[in-house]
């Protein structure tokens, strides 16, 4: 029986960069043909991108999409090709994919269903085309069909259908019945959201009795958004090929041997980002065996959350670096909970890339000058990417101080400390004369805990500038709901890798980091030190004892009401109920007590979410004040809905 060897792709794009983007794509077309696949899945919106946020509105980038989409149609003789570009038509822009046979363009396929709310907002910016609607686009020179397309491949229909909703297209009657469907997609990562979808495209292909071929986005591509680069190939509920998800590389491919008359067969996975066989006929049947058995979807059990959110995190951290052109990491490591996460998972971004890659290639890909590459050592190039600073106070303990130092040793970071304290009383002297009386914790309690977390912030930042490097904050998404933060203080920072996690979380993947660790790397048991503490902000003098959770409430309740006002829309009351639920065995005042600061808190907070540093989207909920949700600056503050919960429980 002969076959049909359908190919995949995963792109590590960037909004508007066109040549590399190109680049990519032709790269991944290239290598596709060379391994004798006839039929080749691109991502949504690759060629230009898929985070253009409002830059979708100029003319420029709709008709420089589709300058690089006639590239690639000349490139594309003896493919079928499916390649994702915003397309204009009749004064609205859309979603699309364009379908290629031999070179040429046979139509447009929009998007029928748009992501809506949250990180991603299509519907700002395309417009959703009507299941079944049909029309033509001037496109490359000449009029081409716009809907549903199926194009005949030899004895194969090959149709196309964007995003995660998978049906067959209503193409035209004269059109032969979709066999292969073409799935470009465009999917942000979030923890348990690719075993859905790989879930999900097993049954459809089964339901649907189809191959699918599902092309992803790869790593941190506009910022915030972060994609696991799983391209899958499928057939009638079967895996036929699967890329390795967060790959370093600019692209991967998955290929799968489908049966021209669609019966189930096996395939090979291609992880390299170059073809690994000799150049087959298109068409053909692979020469050599392939593997018995397809690639299953990795990090399947019970610590499969924390192995996924440390590939996705650590890519993330390290596209963002080489993107910007940055030369190094800096990260404030206070010995506490927050900031090892983040210098840890900076740490393990470079060795990931450094296991994928080789170290002459990860430095090429940095294009960090002054590395010489004969001498230079994984341990080398950590010393010169990550730099971690400790700034203590006469409030700073022992304890964090050597858990910082150790910790940075064990993660090969150049460690420094800036005592800070001089500073801190200088600050103090000089306020204390302005306002003609000393400042006392009994009276200025508040202001003295932030003139330290201020102070703070001008020596990292120096340091980062001096080294052309990124600060890093190390604020979460649980501090951030209440504002538990000095602004201008620990919300320094460009770019904040753990701002959409909450406390609870930070917590127990540190503790997974310790005593397993992701696969291949292992456990940091010099992370000990930081998680034996309770959490605390260190900035009151020893005596107040001061931890995070007395001067909150616990994270976990935290986390119940954050869940309450954020994803379901519920006031103190509900939060009230939902605490109840939680936890029966606390007091009425206690359980009220956490409401009442939870959502005082959120709203005298808003103004501090403004300005938080952006922060890499992991899922909801998201207190991101421009994609999350969102929330006045001024308000009412619940204090009515707070007054009539106070009433019901009876208390003074």
């Amino acid at each position: 029986m002969s076959h049909h060897l359908v190919a995949a792709a995963c792109l590590n794009q960037t909004p508007l960069a066109w040549e590399r983007n190109l680049e990519h794509v032709l790269g991944a077309l290239r290598a596709a043909r060379d391994a004798g696949a006839s039929v080749l899945c691109l991502p949504e919106l690759c060629l230009s991108g898929h985070g253009c946020q409002d830059a979708w509105l100029l003319p420029a980038t709709w008709r420089q999409a589709e300058e690089s989409l006639a590239v690639v149609a000349a490139a594309a003789q003896g493919l079928v090709v499916a390649v994702g570009l915003p397309v204009r038509h009749d004064g609205a822009l859309y979603d699309a994919a364009a379908l290629l046979v031999d070179g040429r363009l046979v139509g447009v396929v929009p998007k029928h269903e748009l992501a809506m709310g949250g990180a991603v907002s299509e519907a700002r910016w395309f417009r959703a085309w009507p299941r079944g609607a049909r029309g033509e686009v001037r496109l490359l020179g000449g009029d081409v069909p716009l809907g549903d397309v199926v194009c005949a491949w030899g004895e194969l229909g090959v149709g196309l259908v964007l995003g995660e909703a998978l049906e067959l297209p209503s193409a035209a009657p004269e059109a032969p019945p979709a066999r292969l469907l073409l799935n470009p997609c465009a999917l942000p990562f979030s923890p348990g959201r690719y075993a859905l979808r790989y879930q999900r495209l097993l049954a459809r292909s089964a339901q649907l009795g189809v191959a699918v071929a599902s092309a992803n986005l790869l790593g941190n591509e506009a910022g915030t958004l972060l994609y696991d680069g799983a391209a899958l190939v499928m057939e009638r509920g079967a895996l036929l090929g699967a890329t390795e998800r967060f790959g370093y590389r600019d692209w991967a491919l998955a290929y799968g041997a489908v049966p021209r008359e669609a019966a189930p067969t096996s395939a090979h996975v291609e992880r390299s980002g170059a073809p690994s066989r000799a150049p087959r006929e298109v068409g053909a049947p692979p020469r050599d065996e392939p593997p018995t058995s397809p690639t299953p979807p990795a990090w399947e059990g019970a610590e499969a959350l924390e192995e996924e959110l440390t590939r996705a995190l650590a890519l993330g951290l390290f596209d963002y670096l080489r993107k910007v052109g940055a030369r190094a990491f800096v990260v404030s490591l206070s010995g506490g909970a927050d900031s090892a996460m983040v210098a840890s998972l900076a740490a393990l971004s470079v060795r990931f890339a450094v296991e994928q890659l080789g170290l002459a290639r990860v430095v090429e890909r940095l294009g960090h000058p002054g590395l010489d590459l004969r001498a230079t050592t994984v341990e080398g190039l950590l010393a010169t990417l990550l730099h971690t600073v400790y700034q203590p106070t006469d409030n700073s303990s022992a304890v964090t101080r050597q858990a910082a130092s150790e910790l940075a040793a064990a993660l090969g970071a150049t460690h420094r400390e800036l005592p800070l304290q001089p500073l801190v009383t200088q600050y103090v002297e000089l306020a204390s004369a302005a306002l003609g009386r000393a400042l006392e914790w009994d009276t200025d309690d508040l202001a003295l805990q932030n003139v330290q977390a201020r102070a703070r912030s001008p020596g990292a930042w120096l340091l980062a500038n001096a080294l052309a490097g990124l600060l890093l904050n190390t604020g979460n998404r649980s501090e951030a709901a209440v504002g538990y933060a000095t602004l201008d203080g620990d919300t320094s920072g460009v770019l904040a890798p753990i701002g959409g996690l909450d406390k609870v979380t930070v917590r127990r993947w540190l503790h997974w980091l310790e005593t397993k660790g992701p696969a291949g790397l292992g456990a940091l048991p010099a992370l000990a030190k930081v998680n034996r503490q309770a959490p605390t902000a260190e900035l009151r003098p020893p005596r107040f004892h001061q931890t995070d959770e007395a001067d909150l409430m616990p994270y976990p309740a935290l986390n119940v009401m954050e869940r309450v006002l954020v994803e379901e829309q519920g006031g103190p009351r509900e939060a009230y109920r939902a605490l109840e639920a939680w936890r029966a065995s606390d007091a009425v005042d206690a359980r009220y007590l956490w409401v009442e600061r939870f959502f005082q808190r959120w709203a005298q907070s808003q103004w501090k979410r403004e300005r938080e540093p952006p922060a890499f989207y992991v899922g909801e909920p998201s207190v991101d004040a421009k994609s999350g949700f969102r929330f006045p600056i001024l308000s009412g503050g619940f204090e009515q809905e707070l007054a009539r919960l106070r009433a019901e429980l009876r208390l003074p």
